[in-house]
């Protein structure tokens, strides 16, 4: 299956620019022939968490937060999907569910359907602070293989990673928190996180702007267990910006099977493939 990812400039405090953005960059991804794309955190309101003073964040959830799958961006979302016969998987962005909210990521059929969504689990003090609750379950699409769903600090906890394998997912996505600056253990959490379960990982990351400025960048990273980093996707090059978005095609290659024996529903993983078909520059 041909899946794009995009690593992109989201503005802080930006609703409809950032929405706008990814309309286009669904629409790129269609033309290129991807049957799926997976878009970054806070595609709404941009990733304004590691931006903004507790004060500012604490309005900004309170005015901003949506219900799943009755808001707006959501809205948005399933007629992308639904227009350009794509599946989506977004992100974490902020959920009301009555009194509470939760960073949460949405997986979209083509059919405009939400058939799935993942609320992020670890939660740091900040998330805590901010009156963020952490989720329960485990998230598992199932497309041509079947994607295990990790949220920002999800990574630096190998029982989510070894419950998604036990679940059984054969690839790992993991949506990535733009902060500042980038984190170098997050790359080698990843890599570890890929060698010790034997399953790729493609980790999402993106680039926050501010008003007139670029506030940070977390690259964006597709991880084999063998053979390593296969590509680090970053838009900024000696702190200048180069475009505005990347969409990269990956092709995933190869079925994997069950160990019933032991009960277990992975044996062994064939490596995944990846490809990069093109990268776009807008």
């Amino acid at each position: 299956m041909r899946i794009a990812i995009a690593h992109s400039v989201l503005k802080i405090a930006a609703k409809k620019h950032n929405i706008d953005r990814i309309r286009r960059i669904v629409r790129e991804a269609r033309m290129k022939g991807a049957k799926a794309i997976i878009l970054p955190s806070m595609i709404n309101y941009g990733p304004f968490v590691s931006f903004m003073s507790p004060v500012q964040a604490k309005n900004t959830i309170k005015n901003h937060a949506e219900r799943i799958p009755m808001g707006s961006t959501i809205n948005t979302l399933t007629h992308l999907a639904s227009s350009h016969g794509l599946f989506i998987l977004t992100g974490p962005m902020i959920e009301r569910a009555g009194p509470r909210v939760f960073l949460t990521s949405v997986a979209i059929s083509p059919t405009g359907i939400v058939i799935s969504k993942y609320r992020k689990i670890v939660l740091d003090p900040g998330d805590k602070n901010l009156g963020i609750s952490a989720g329960k379950s485990f998230m598992i699409v199932n497309l041509k293989e079947k994607i295990g769903i990790m949220s920002e600090n999800d990574i630096f906890y190998p029982e989510i990673a070894r419950g998604l394998l036990l679940n059984g997912a054969t690839v790992f996505t993991a949506f990535l928190r733009v902060e500042p600056a980038f984190d170098d253990r997050v790359r080698k959490v990843l890599e570890a996180r890929s060698i010790e379960n034997n399953v790729p990982i493609i980790a999402i990351g993106g680039v926050a702007k501010g008003h007139e400025q670029i506030l940070g960048e977390t690259p964006s990273l597709i991880i084999d267990p063998v053979e390593g980093i296969l590509e680090e996707i970053r838009l900024l090059s000696d702190n200048t910006l180069e475009q505005e978005e990347k969409v990269v095609l990956l092709e995933l290659k190869g079925n994997i099977g069950e160990d019933k024996n032991k009960k277990m529903l992975i044996k062994e993983l064939n490596t995944i493939l990846y490809k990069n078909l093109k990268k776009n520059k807008h």
